[in-house]
């Protein structure tokens, strides 16, 4: 069970009990469980970047997400970077925006750590636009290459 593992590992920051019906199933994600709370609490990894990619069908909407989620518990505001696209929760991973927001975020790491590309706005600006397989057998066999 992942919230007792969390809190066997993390016992200075995890105060609550694991047999409580609200660190069981899906109630660990809602944003007032105890496991997010403790998980909001812990320290992150100095080395460790953060981008946030959240969907939304409900532009314009007094409650914005993506059917599952709304925008304002996806957001984390220490996400180096943040982009919203118009799609559901099961289809953010696809959507066209967020394939290229992903491409830019590797392009950018990749050009922090090795160097060869120059800054990270340089290896952004050569970054080639990403073209959409367009069957699925295509989409599944499909690889965008790093420089």
């Amino acid at each position: 069970m992942f919230a007792k593992s969390v809190q066997n590992k993390n016992r200075e920051f995890a105060r609550f009990d694991t047999n409580q019906e609200s660190t069981k199933s899906v109630n660990q994600l809602r944003p007032d469980s105890p496991l997010i709370q403790t998980l909001n609490k812990l320290p992150r990894p100095p080395k460790t970047h953060y981008h946030n990619i959240i969907g939304n069908l409900y532009e314009g909407s007094d409650e914005p997400g993506d059917g599952y989620v709304p925008v304002a518990s996806a957001r984390f505001p220490w996400a180096e970077s943040e982009i919203v696209v118009p799609a559901g929760h099961t289809d953010i991973q696809g959507h066209p925006l967020a394939i290229k927001e992903i491409n830019r975020i590797l392009r950018e790491h990749y050009a922090a750590i090795s160097g060869e590309l120059g800054s990270a706005t340089e290896a952004i600006e050569a970054s080639p636009e990403i073209i959409r397989p367009e069957t699925e057998s295509d989409r599944l066999n499909h690889r965008e290459p790093l420089p």
